[in-house]
C-alpha cells in the first residue's frame, strides 16, 4: 500500500524488461523525495510458484527457479542504486519505513494491512492510496496468513478450546474484529462487509481471499529471522555493488534455504 507523487512514476526506469504499473489507485503525498522506503517483501501471487514446494518434511526452496524472484529484486535495486529510494532504506528495520512516508517524505510504502488504521489515526490529513504489490506483467502479489491457532494434545479443556475456535471463525465474529481494523478470514465478510468500508479495505480484502502464505515448518528459520537466507538475499541484491549481486544472492538463498530444509 501507498501513495505515489504526481509525476513519480516517471522517473523510475526499470531494468530489464521491467515495467511500474499504471494501474491501482495511486493517492498524493505532498513534497514526498524520494520515491520508495524499501522493505522486504513477497514475490508470490496469482499464477506464480511458492517459493518453497512440498508437503512438510519434504520440502524443497525453489527461488533460484522462479525468474520472478531475480525481477523482483532487479526493480527494488533499480529504486536503490538510482537513488530513488530513502537512504535508511540499508539499514533501518522498518522502524521508521511509517513515519517517513506518514510525514511525506517518501512516497511509496510497502507495508501491510495493519497500516492502513495507524495511518488514518496518526496521519489523519494525508493524502493516500492503496493499491496491490504489481507483477511485472500484471496480476500481483500478497502475503496472507502465516499465524495458527490451534488445541494443543496435552489441553485440559479441549472442548471447551474447540467451541472458542469455531466461535472464533464465525461470519459474526469475524464481522465484529473487522469493525476495529482486523481483515477477517472468513472470505463472505472480507469481501462483503469489510470490503464495503471503502476502497482501500476493498483492495485490503481482494489481498487476503488471494494471498499465499508459505507452508513450512521452517518457515521462521528461511523468511522471518533477520539472518534469514530470504532477508539476506534481499540485503545483498538490492544493496550489493557487484552487477552479480541479484544473481549471487539469490544462488546464495537457494543454497542456504536447501541446507535448512535438509535438516528437517
Amino acid at each position: 500500500m501507498g501513495a505515489v507523487p504526481r509525476g513519480a512514476a516517471d522517473r523510475v526506469r526499470p531494468r530489464r524488461g521491467h515495467r511500474l504499473p499504471r494501474r491501482g489507485r495511486p493517492g498524493r503525498a505532498r513534497d514526498a523525495q524520494p520515491v520508495g522506503a524499501l522493505r522486504p517483501a513477497g514475490v508470490q501471487g496469482r499464477g506464480r510458484r511458492p517459493v518453497v514446494e512440498g508437503e512438510a518434511g519434504d520440502e524443497r526452496p525453489v527461488v533460484g527457479e522462479d525468474p520472478a524472484v531475480a525481477q523482483a529484486l532487479e526493480l527494488y535495486r533499480t529504486l536503490w542504486h538510482e537513488d530513488l529510494a530513502t537512504p535508511q532504506s540499508a539499514a533501518d528495520s522498518e522502524a521508521q519505513a511509517l513515519t517517513l512516508f506518514g510525514g511525506g517524505s517518501v512516497g511509496m510504502y510497502p507495508s501491510g494491512s495493519f497500516s492502513l488504521e495507524e495511518l488514518g489515526s496518526t496521519y489523519p490529513d494525508l493524502d493516500f492510496g492503496v493499491t496491490p504489490i504489481p507483477g511485472p506483467d500484471g496480476g500481483s502479489s500478497s502475503f496472507a496468513g502465516g499465524d495458527d491457532i490451534a488445541v494443543t494434545s496435552d489441553s485440559e479443556h479441549p472442548d471447551v478450546a474447540w467451541r472458542f475456535l469455531e466461535w472464533a471463525v464465525e461470519a459474526d465474529t469475524q464481522q465484529m474484529m473487522s469493525e476495529v481494523g482486523t481483515v477477517p478470514v472468513h472470505a463472505d465478510v472480507t469481501l462483503g462487509p469489510y470490503s464495503d468500508r471503502g476502497p482501500e479495505y476493498a483492495v485490503l480484502g481482494e489481498a487476503m481471499v488471494n494471498g499465499r502464505t508459505i507452508r513450512s515448518v521452517q518457515e521462521n528459520a528461511l523468511f522471518n529471522a533477520s539472518t534469514s537466507p530470504w532477508v539476506t538475499m534481499i540485503a545483498q541484491g538490492v544493496f550489493g555493488e557487484s552487477p552479480d549481486s541479484v544473481d549471487d544472492a539469490v544462488s546464495e538463498a537457494q543454497d542456504a534455504m536447501a541446507n535448512i530444509l535438509s535438516r528437517g
